[in-house]
């Protein structure tokens, strides 16, 4: 073995054997001669938060980075395994799986229940062992599971990567801006080709003077207050205008005095 800044490598410095726990830096950069990180190498270390994995490195061993405070990671394309457990119990918010890996292992996402977002930019889409627990796993009804463009059906149908609620096709979002006051606007994240309801309430003493999708009036498109866009084929914007009740006069009115609702469909 041998010693680097109290990092501890093989004697060829290809693998990192152990992180130290105590270490109190909050980030770490892999050397580019490193190969593979050894099982354990970074488990508990709660310190650390940031992690740069270099293109080179090629297999991630068992509980390599169990209980880290890592929030996001990007796994790089040379990577072609991920062992089992790797990355259970972890903070990760984010995960970024390279093109390369093709192999992960049982529970790799075991008890990472802060997980939001995976992202994979492999188009066959990467053999994972299904989970001992899947109670105990990454929660499938939350996460976003980012895929290639054209992949869709097959991770819809691939084994694990089926089970994921919200599976979303590159280049499938587009934003849709919600205004209704001068000093702002909400935006929504809406997958392309779908149709969005919009439920307006004006406050008391409030009503609708002008609702705008894409520049064009569809006020006398309402429906009980309600709005449904067309299916969504580029960015767009919704605006809606609203005057006080027995007033002629048009006024632009803060967030909090207006709730506008929507749901897909």
């Amino acid at each position: 073995f041998t010693s680097v800044e109290g990092v501890l490598y093989s004697k060829d410095k290809k693998t990192i054997v152990w992180y130290p726990r105590g270490k109190e830096s909050k980030s770490f950069t892999v050397p580019e001669n490193v190969k593979e990180i050894g099982a354990y190498a970074f488990s508990l270390c709660r310190n650390l938060t940031s992690i740069i994995l270099p293109e080179g490195i090629e297999k991630i061993k068992n509980s390599a980075f169990g209980a880290v405070a890592l929030s996001s990671v990007v796994i790089p394309n040379s990577v072609k395994e991920i062992e089992y457990n790797a990355f259970d119990e972890s903070s990760l918010m984010s995960i970024t799986l390279g093109e390369g890996v093709t192999n992960l292992g049982k529970d790799v996402f075991k008890f990472c229940f802060s997980l939001k977002e995976i992202k994979i930019t492999a188009k066959t889409p990467p053999n994972c062992e299904l989970p001992t627990e899947p109670r105990d796993d990454v929660d499938k009804n939350t996460c976003m599971l980012y895929v290639p463009q054209g992949t869709l059906s097959a991770y819809r149908s691939a084994p694990y990567w089926k089970d994921f609620k919200n599976i979303i096709e590159e280049g499938s979002l587009v934003s849709l801006s919600i205004k209704h006051a001068e000093n702002g606007s909400v935006k929504l994240l809406a997958k392309r080709g779908e149709e969005y309801t919009w439920v307006i309430e004006p406050s008391t003493g409030w009503k609708i003077s002008t609702v705008l999708f894409n520049g064009v009036d569809v006020t006398n498109d309402l429906s009980e207050n309600t709005y449904k866009t067309p299916e969504l084929s580029a960015d767009s914007e919704l605006n809606v205008v609203f005057e006080k009740e027995n007033n002629n006069s048009v006024n632009s009115v803060n967030s909090s005095d207006v709730k506008v609702y929507g749901y897909s469909g």
